[in-house]
């Protein structure tokens, strides 16, 4: 994976954060990738953020860049890299899209994906411990799941239950919907959404 292909446009380092966690390595096709610890690359002038990966199976690096024009405008990109750290290392779960528009770089069925995912790792890490600090890192954990549902909602249409065409960036995201269109019911996820903390 490198930063050659399509432009990706995040709402914030958050939204940028988890698209790397379900992108797939070049080298292996295993995964998952993770943010290495290493210092991004700014470059302001460009307005573009590389960030280095990792494979957690096969150990592979590689960059993936983002524009950040519109986290520019909120403010210092550099002051906001904390956003990047896994959410269990994160005193608080972080906002993924502060506005009312649907990603650019995640489509409905990735969020359905992060959202189990996210929920997944908060059940493994529930049975670690019971200690105070393991249940507010399990609750982060449930907080940005949840999030992952609201952001898979705004690509609904209002007046119908399923997710149109255009929510779907992929063939293979599209196939997996026609293969299981009840797991993208709008009801479903406002349900999933009911469970899950504010």
């Amino acid at each position: 994976m490198s930063d050659a292909g399509p432009v990706l446009i995040p709402h914030s380092l958050t939204e940028a954060r988890l698209y790397v966690r379900m992108q797939t390595c070049r080298s292996c096709g295993d995964g998952p990738l993770d943010v290495s610890p290493d210092t991004p690359i700014y470059d302001a002038p460009g307005h573009k953020l590389t960030l280095t990966v990792v494979c957690g199976e096969c150990g592979h690096p590689a960059g993936i860049t983002f524009r950040v024009e519109e986290i520019e405008r909120r403010g210092p990109v550099l002051s906001m890299l904390g956003e990047l750290r896994d959410v269990s290392r994160q005193p608080a779960a972080q906002v993924i899209n502060p506005t009312r528009r649907p990603s650019r770089i995640i489509d409905v069925a990735g969020w359905v994906l992060l959202y189990n995912m996210l929920t997944e790792a908060a059940r493994a890490e529930s049975l670690k411990s019971t200690s105070l600090g393991k249940r507010a890192t399990v609750r982060r954990m449930r907080v940005e799941a949840a999030q992952c549902l609201d952001e898979a909602l705004k690509f609904f249409d209002e007046d119908n239950d399923l997710p149109p065409r255009r929510a779907f960036f992929t063939r293979e995201s599209y196939q997996r919907f026609l293969e299981r269109p009840e797991w993208y019911t709008r009801q479903r996820l406002v349900e999933l959404r009911s469970q899950s903390p504010r």
